[in-house]
């Protein structure tokens, strides 16, 4: 049904990208300090670009 294909999605928003976003700034913030850029990645920088196609198919 389209509330399970919604519950996945949350689900997989959930376990995955909230958890590892983070974690791949830091990695990011660490990358730059390691090349002499002293400089945190803003917040608002689209590092990322999140997109789904869930109930695009009308299903």
């Amino acid at each position: 049904t389209p509330q399970d294909e919604m519950r996945a999605g949350m689900s997989y928003f959930h376990e995955t990208i909230w958890k590892g976003l983070p974690k791949f700034l830091r990695r990011v913030d660490t990358a730059l300090k390691n090349i002499g850029i002293n400089e945190r990645v803003p917040y608002n920088a689209p590092l990322i670009q999140f997109s789904s196609w869930m109930g695009g198919d009308r299903d």
